[in-house]
């Protein structure tokens, strides 16, 4: 559920910045949800595998972390690749 959510949240991030530009915001937000799915998928499959649950409290803990770690990275990418898509006031 995780990775549709960030997919779903990029999607619309991707969209918004370049209909702001005048750009297709079709293909943008197809682009930002595959970003978001599989930056996610990859960061929550890897972090899965190495991650020995030993009580309840380090699962929640766990999860919690793996969300944050998620949002930080799909957020920096997110923000990278719609560089281009913003207008630049000049001074």
């Amino acid at each position: 559920m995780l990775p549709w959510c960030f997919a779903f949240g990029a999607a619309i991030w991707f969209g918004v910045m370049a209909g702001r530009a005048g750009r297709n915001w079709w293909s943008w937000a197809a682009g930002g949800a595959v970003l978001g799915l599989v930056a996610t998928t990859m960061v929550q499959g890897l972090g899965e595998a190495v991650f020995l649950p030993l009580s309840h409290e380090a699962i929640v803990l766990f999860r919690l972390k793996t969300v944050a770690v998620v949002f930080g990275i799909v957020g920096f990418l997110s923000w990278i690749f719609t560089l281009g898509l913003r207008h630049w006031e000049s001074v």
